[in-house]
């Protein structure tokens, strides 16, 4: 099978064929069984009160605390992370990927280079385990690696650092949600000299481009994952993520995040360039 990539007719890999296959008959892989996995009911309860928890870290009040309502077997099947076979539960590659369990290997690197290019590594991080996990690490480790500074605040202190901390772990949340778990390839966060470049695995889905993408137009990928992440308030309203993260770097004084690729991976890279305007105190180790 050939497939047409970025102008050129190329053969398609193993990868790429089953991507077509999932989007041509209008099903999602993270729903579909995980072989690899065998779960216990433990195990389920353990996942359901982990979400859970996980929904009142992230609520934004006390109000949606109080909202927030428990969610068990028949939730998780509704949603595709479960799957009911003759009486019996399964576990879906939501399941696995959502845990961290399972065959299916999930990671996020982290790097910090020297410069604008990959050939000097500062530090270097993987981080694997539950998605939820894997989100707060790769966040604290770009904040542990961009500068912090102050500004004054009528009479007040404030700290800010050089890239609005809301843009970064919407960023990273986007890439975990609507990345493709088909490709072997890991989420990256890199953070250079001059700019935080966040690489995600897979073409961009059939239909969406990189225009579209900037203007708010969702196509979810990973059905069971989105309808996890909305429960775990990780996600608000389905095609607004990349649009308000672009609001909040402008509205930092920096420039619009810059979107390559899309044929093979997606990379958004935000430039690092609020030095001259606030007070840096380094960057923290």
């Amino acid at each position: 099978m050939y497939v047409r990539i970025a102008g050129t007719t190329r053969l398609a890999d193993e990868y790429m064929i089953k991507e077509l296959l999932f989007e041509g008959s209008n099903r999602y892989f993270d729903q579909a069984l995980c072989i690899e996995l065998t779960i216990t009911d433990e195990d389920i309860d353990a996942l359901c009160k982990a979400m859970k928890e996980q929904a009142v870290k992230n609520a934004h009040n006390e109000e949606q605390k109080a909202s927030i309502k428990d969610v068990g077997k028949q939730q998780l099947r509704s949603w595709g992370v479960l799957i009911e076979r003759d009486g019996k539960d399964y576990p879906s590659n939501a399941f696995a990927i959502l845990t961290g369990c399972g065959g299916l290997h999930v990671a996020t690197q982290c790097g910090v280079f020297k410069g604008a290019t990959k050939e000097v590594f500062v530090d270097r991080r993987e981080y694997t385990g539950p998605l939820w996990e894997q989100i707060d690490e790769a966040f604290q480790f770009v904040l542990r690696n961009i500068h912090l500074g102050a500004t004054i605040v009528g009479i007040y202190r404030q700290d800010v650092y050089e890239i609005p901390p809301d843009a970064i772990r919407e960023l990273i949340i986007n890439a975990m949600v609507h990345r493709s778990y088909l490709d072997h390839g890991t989420i990256q966060v890199a953070v250079y000299d001059n700019r935080l470049e966040i690489t995600s695995p897979g073409k961009l889905p059939m239909g969406q481009t990189l225009e579209r993408m900037k203007e708010g137009y969702s196509k979810i990928r990973n059905e069971a994952l989105a309808r996890a992440f909305s429960y775990m308030n990780l996600i608000e309203h389905w095609g607004s993520g990349i649009p308000r993260i672009i609001g909040k770097v402008k509205a930092a004084g920096l420039r619009e995040p810059e979107f390559i690729g899309g044929e093979v991976d997606l990379r958004i890279n935000i430039y690092r360039g609020r030095e001259k305007s606030i007070c840096n105190t380094g960057i923290l180790r």
